[in-house]
């Protein structure tokens, strides 16, 4: 199974995101960065828990099939 572009989207976002908060100036380093990590980590949770179900849901349709 070949994983979704999603993912491998918002991992990339992730990797170029935490490593670009820590520049931000020492004054809002610590409420805007954690704000966007804190928003980009929910988007992939959001989307790892939304892809699970799918999955769940289509395996119960496959098995009343």
């Amino acid at each position: 199974m070949q994983e979704s572009p999603i993912f491998t989207k918002t991992f990339d976002l992730l990797a170029w995101l935490l490593p670009a908060t820590l520049k931000f100036p020492r004054e809002h380093r610590f409420v805007l960065a954690q704000r966007a990590q804190n928003a980009a980590f929910n988007f992939y949770e959001l989307a790892r828990v939304n892809s699970k179900f799918a999955a769940e849901h289509a395996l119960v349709a496959f098995q009343v099939s």
